[in-house]
């Protein structure tokens, strides 16, 4: 689960869980969506960036190019929260450029490159921070673009501004406190969707966002239409009512498959990938203890093990994944005629896999209580039956900050 340098090993082919579940279906058959959910960090690497110009004039761009959206439906936008002891640190330290040069930018900045800014998280919050600010306060702009459509923008603040004919107020309905735009963006998809009239867009390019839509809407037995579609041009827009007909049997199960088997929080496991938990989930193996907030950790163990044993193989039965990791190893020296196999083929022992499975069973746990307004926290029930436990407390036993220490 760990590189030779100790760091996580993050999935890299967490896509492969979309493209396996997903029901496609073409836009121009599907019609036009009354309101799109954007995330902006995926919009932002699709619209153009000048070669030469300030932020000021990336900035008027976006403008621009939101005010051509909101001709044709409602728009929200949702923007990345930075904490500074996050969850994501290792993923955002993974995805970094380490070259990035740091920029202090304000809008009469030169524009740094697309790759100097989107790369560099510190470059990136800042950008985010001056779109909101430049959006907000222009009141020629959202007076003219907002006449006929809802514009709702969230960013730093918990509650999200909501804007309508150039008149600004708090939608306090959609108030959340979590961090990712993922979350946000379902928290939004899934409130607008209990308007059977709705036709819902998320544009977005992100597994975690696919997984989190088709879990909640079929929790909240939704009606509408909805679809999830890249921010891409002309590739092809996912059913999310079809996709979660055709796979109901594993819905309630999709989130807590995805992170057991690698997600931007939870280390990827060596050779277990999205198919071959997703194949085990339709076996029946169930993961139901995982991510709920007053689940018995040692249920959770048990559940996680029995899942990740099966993901080996079929055909063990082992009650450790020590003991997994034994007879795989007398496996794959029996049937070899050459070298040994590489120690990273083989199963995590289990004092490793169950720091794992606390970063799954908490990250799960966000994904669930992605509704709610609060990020929900793990009581110590979960861990040793004391009382509750505050999130940064959980955050160290996940050891989310030093990843080499698991």
């Amino acid at each position: 689960m760990f590189n030779a340098d100790g760091s996580m090993r993050v999935a890299t082919g967490k896509s492969i869980l979309m493209k396996t579940l997903a029901v496609e279906v073409a836009l121009r058959t599907w019609g036009s969506p009354t309101v799109v959910v954007f995330d902006v960090s995926a919009v932002l690497w699709t619209i153009d960036w000048p070669a030469k110009g300030t932020v000021q004039t990336f900035v008027q761009g976006f403008r621009v190019w939101l005010a051509s959206k909101l001709i044709k439906s409602d728009v929200y936008l949702a923007f990345d929260r930075y904490l500074d002891y996050s969850t994501k640190s290792s993923t955002r330290a993974t995805r970094s450029t380490t070259s990035a040069r740091v920029h202090k930018l304000n809008l009469k900045s030169p524009l740094p490159s697309r790759d100097s800014v989107l790369r560099s998280t510190h470059n990136k919050v800042q950008m985010n921070h001056l779109i909101c600010e430049h959006i907000l306060t222009d009141r020629d702009f959202l007076r003219h673009a907002t006449q006929d459509h809802h514009l709702v923008v969230t960013g730093d603040d918990a509650v999200p501004t909501q804007v309508f004919k150039g008149r600004k107020l708090p939608h306090v309905q959609l108030t959340s406190k979590h961090e990712e735009a993922d979350i946000i963006m379902t928290q939004q998809a899934i409130f607008l969707g209990q308007n059977p009239q709705a036709r819902v867009s998320v544009v977005a390019d992100d597994t975690d966002v696919f997984a989190l839509l088709l879990h909640h809407y079929a929790a909240q037995n939704l009606q509408c239409p909805m679809i999830m579609q890249s921010p891409i041009h002309g590739r092809t827009c996912i059913d999310i009512p079809a996709t979660v007909k055709k796979h109901s049997d594993i819905t309630s199960q999709v989130l807590a498959l995805h992170a057991i088997s690698g997600c931007d929080t939870v280390a990827a496991t060596y050779g277990v990938g999205k198919v071959t938990a997703i194949s085990v989930a339709k076996k029946g193996l169930k993961l139901d203890t995982v991510g709920k907030v007053d689940g018995d950790m040692k249920q959770v163990e048990t559940e996680a093990i029995a899942f990740m044993v099966a993901c080996h193989s079929s055909k063990l039965k082992c009650d450790s994944m020590t003991e997994c990791r034994q007879r795989m190893w007398a496996l794959k020296t029996g049937k070899s005629t050459s070298s040994a196999p590489k120690l990273c083929s083989l199963p995590p022992t289990t004092p490793a896999f169950l720091q794992n499975v606390l970063r799954c069973h908490y990250q799960v746990a966000q994904w669930y209580g992605a509704l709610e307004a609060d990020p929900p926290t793990l009581t110590q029930k979960s861990l040793d039956g004391g009382r509750p436990c505050q999130q940064s407390s959980i955050s160290s036993h996940c050891c989310w900050g030093s990843t080499s220490s698991s």
